[in-house]
């Protein structure tokens, strides 16, 4: 009905993720009987692959060999290559892995859950502490203002990592995605790339650490009235 009222044309798409707080007390927390233990490192485990998946020498660069080797991806000219369907996309960005000390100071969603609620997120924000929650996850039209696609989560689920469902439920084609940089990874780009969806989507830094490109660095074309980015 929206759509044929002309309140969703597509041209600009919102979106965001926000917190809904669950109908379970934080005293409910109990340790989970499933807990993940990690029995090796990462680097125990990527050593133990290698030695029962022997890599044979003609298969390996020259001049590359041991920790020496590294593999790197690159998205360059992702905008056309995605758009014409080659290639596959990168990986999501895997979980933070989180130290055990951690894990047990901080209550982690890995190792507790609610007894009452076990489906939601045990989650900190400095005003509001501890509590434990879900996520909803909406897309707005620009045009008229309309939430076009919906999505709910546990609160621990990354906004990142939900995107491309709500992109496979949005009505019409979408010419503009908007988010915050949290939306900002790899996949998110080529997904978008790929589409023929514009991602203006600001890319996300590392904590503590400066964007790499300042806004002094982006030249200003009068003529055009538009930025150009270094």
């Amino acid at each position: 009905m929206c759509i044929d009222a002309g309140l969703v044309k597509g041209e600009k798409l919102f979106v965001d993720g926000s917190l809904i707080q669950a109908n379970a007390s934080v005293k409910s927390l109990i340790p989970r009987e499933d807990a993940l233990s990690v029995s090796v490192s990462p680097r125990e485990y990527v050593e133990k692959v290698f030695e029962e998946n022997p890599v044979e020498a003609e298969d390996t660069d020259n001049g590359a060999s041991g920790e020496d080797s590294v593999v790197s991806t690159r998205i360059e000219g992702a905008s056309l290559f995605y758009s014409e369907g080659k290639g596959t996309l990168p990986h999501r960005d895997p979980p933070r892995i989180l130290r055990s000390s951690y894990r047990k100071k901080h209550k982690s969603n890995i190792d507790y859950m609610s007894k009452t609620d076990p489906e939601s997120s045990y989650i900190y924000r400095p005003k509001r502490g501890r509590f434990f929650c879900y996520k909803d996850h909406l897309t707005v039209d620009s045009h008229g203002r309309v939430i076009t696609a919906v999505v709910v989560t546990p609160g621990a689920v990354a906004e990142d990592h939900v995107l491309e469902e709500l992109l496979n439920k949005q009505p019409v084609q979408v010419e503009e995605v908007c988010g915050d940089s949290k939306y900002g990874s790899a996949y998110n780009y080529a997904l978008c790339w790929r589409r023929g969806i514009r991602p203006s989507i600001p890319k996300r830094s590392s904590p503590g650490k400066r964007s790499l490109i300042s806004p002094e660095e982006f030249e200003y074309n009068a003529e055009r009235d538009i930025y150009k980015c270094p």
